[in-house]
């Protein structure tokens, strides 16, 4: 799969995204989907990985809760993986919120990319011509 094939596929993906989760990909700082703790825990721990790669990066594990135990942050999902991309959306917004949103509309195309190169190595034809044998 050449550069400009992948380039055009990312396009196509990052535009079908921003349509289908209209209105919210034209606004994702100003809420979320779903208000409630599914979403406060994600907006929480984006905030603090990025907090702790930034002040005490050999501790991200030794959250700000359940206080005196150590470790808390594995107690739950850490979002650490997710955090590296939020931390310069942090860094530049200080919106947490904006961040998780962000991710979540990143994480469509990146994941259709993904899938797409996938096919493409197992052997996954662009055309649409071929048939299917039974």
């Amino acid at each position: 799969m050449t550069a400009r094939t992948l380039s055009r596929v990312a396009l196509l993906y990052a535009a079908l995204t921003v349509v289908m989760a209209y209105p919210f990909s034209l606004h994702p700082a100003a809420g979320v989907l779903s208000i409630g703790t599914d979403t406060d825990l994600p907006i929480w721990a984006l905030g603090w990985d990025v907090h702790a790669f930034t002040h005490q990066p050999f501790a991200v594990f030794d959250a700000n809760i359940f206080f005196p135990w150590r470790h808390t942050l594995a107690y739950s999902e850490n979002f650490i993986g997710s955090a590296v991309l939020a931390a310069p959306i942090l860094w530049v917004t200080h919106n947490p919120m904006l961040a998780m949103n962000l991710l979540s509309l990143l994480s469509v195309p990146l994941s259709a990319l993904g899938a797409c190169v996938l096919a493409r190595r197992l052997g996954a034809s662009p055309s649409s011509q071929r048939s299917i044998r039974r």
